[in-house]
């Protein structure tokens, strides 16, 4: 048990709470975008606007990404870095050194993937890169998996999950971890189809060592999509804001 992280926590916790606009402690979480580059355009992601070409695309350096880790290690204890933005981080052909760099100063990254570029040359390398956690989008339906996830095909991803899984389960090691989270909920309106969805996707990688199912809920800076922002929402503290100012940098 790291009580300085505890610690730490509580002390992001209170500030969230009482809304202070001035934090005494550096973040729990590091975001590193280890490229803004992605091959899908999901309509749940702000690649899938055409019409806002956001900033320059390009891929990061390892020696500023080497840099970044440096100065964060000083800033311990740190709860997670991730490795992922608003690109794929597959697209960065570097992306092992990330993890195996991460490692080196005692961090184990997470990152999010669509899970398209998972052949089996590049789950090899990934397997010997390091210990890393990854979390990929998924859904037991195809129509709703190719509908919201413009440029994905959801044979490939099926096949390329399980590729990984086995190769987990192959080699007995504990990493990956590896969560599959059913973003089956943007399409679907009642509990009950959640949990039934929830239930099929789980069903499909029965027996392979996923560590976690869960739900997604699409994320804006300003708390979760679908929450609706009024000023009686707020004074009757039915609306809460986005954690992250507080916590992540």
């Amino acid at each position: 048990m790291n009580l300085k992280l505890i610690s730490k926590y509580r002390r992001a916790f209170i500030s969230y709470w009482f809304g202070k606009t001035s934090l005494k402690y550096s973040p729990l979480f590091y975001s590193i975008e280890a490229t803004n580059i992605c091959n899908y355009r999901c309509k749940y992601c702000p690649q899938g606007n055409q019409e806002n070409n956001g900033p320059m695309k390009g891929r990061m350096n390892i020696g500023l990404f080497e840099d970044i880790l440096r100065k964060i290690s000083k800033q311990k204890p740190v709860a997670q870095i991730y490795l992922t933005g608003s690109g794929e981080p597959l697209m960065h052909p570097e992306l092992e050194k990330f993890i195996s760099l991460s490692n080196q100063y005692n961090f184990i990254p997470s990152f999010s993937s669509n899970g398209s570029l998972f052949i089996e040359k590049r789950i090899e390398s990934l397997m010997n890169s390091g210990k890393y956690c990854l979390t990929v989008d998924f859904s037991p339906y195809r129509e709703i998996y190719e509908t919201n996830r413009a440029g994905g095909d959801w044979d490939t991803v099926n096949k390329n999950l399980k590729n990984l899984l086995n190769a987990k389960r192959k080699s007995g090691g504990a990493y990956p971890k590896v969560e599959i989270r059913d973003m089956s909920t943007i399409a679907l309106g009642s509990l009950k189809e959640k949990e039934k969805s929830l239930s099929a996707l789980k069903g499909m990688f029965d027996n392979l060592p996923v560590d976690r199912f869960s739900q997604l809920k699409v994320h804006g800076w300003t708390g979760n999509v679908g929450q609706r922002i009024s000023a009686d929402s707020i004074k009757r503290n039915k609306y809460r804001l986005c954690t992250h100012p507080w916590s992540i940098f």
